[in-house]
């Protein structure tokens, strides 16, 4: 077999199968993916408003321990909303403070801290214990729940102060009850 007749037919075929793959890309590179993806910064929407609850309210009903000791108070507690803040009179003194809506939403309604209480410091024989429940609860109050009518705070030990609109107090002041 003459091996030179061959050779010019091997390297045609070589020739052949180069060209063919020189107008094949390569795949692109495997990067590995980065090992922290960065997660979007989630920021606090304005969930619920207080502006329908503007005006004024007087409590019917406070509860502490999460509503299981239900106290009517035994004189008039008034509070006014506005969009500065509150102020009323809670059966002893005038007080007020300002508040800011958190975008919290939880079982209890939607979220807002309280600021700084101020009050006027008259001293009411009978009524300092029904004056300092309030104006805690009123300063530790987390979350508002209510309607037309009647407005609910809780504050962070699930103790509860609840409002009605001055002519739309019910005869049954019950606490809300929640799951």
């Amino acid at each position: 077999m003459n091996w030179h007749h061959l050779l010019p037919a091997a390297a045609l075929v070589l020739l052949i199968g180069l060209a063919g793959c020189a107008g094949q890309q390569a795949p692109p590179p495997v990067t590995a993916p980065p090992t922290t993806v960065p997660l979007p910064v989630a920021t606090a929407q304005p969930v619920g408003q207080i502006a329908p609850f503007y005006g004024n309210w007087v409590v019917t009903t406070m509860g502490n321990a999460g509503g299981t000791l239900p106290v009517t108070p035994s004189q008039e507690i008034t509070l006014t909303i506005t969009n500065d803040g509150f102020q009323g009179y809670d059966g002893c003194n005038n007080y007020n403070a300002p508040y800011s809506l958190t975008g919290i939403s939880t079982v209890y309604g939607y979220g807002i801290s309280v600021g700084q209480l101020v009050s006027t410091q008259q001293y009411c024989r009978g009524l300092a214990d029904q004056e300092n429940a309030f104006l805690q609860t009123l300063q530790t109050t987390t979350a508002f729940a209510g309607d037309a009518n009647h407005l609910t705070f809780t504050d962070i030990n699930g103790d509860v102060l609840v409002f009605h609109r001055p002519g739309a107090i019910p005869t049954d002041t019950a606490l809300p009850q929640y799951p």
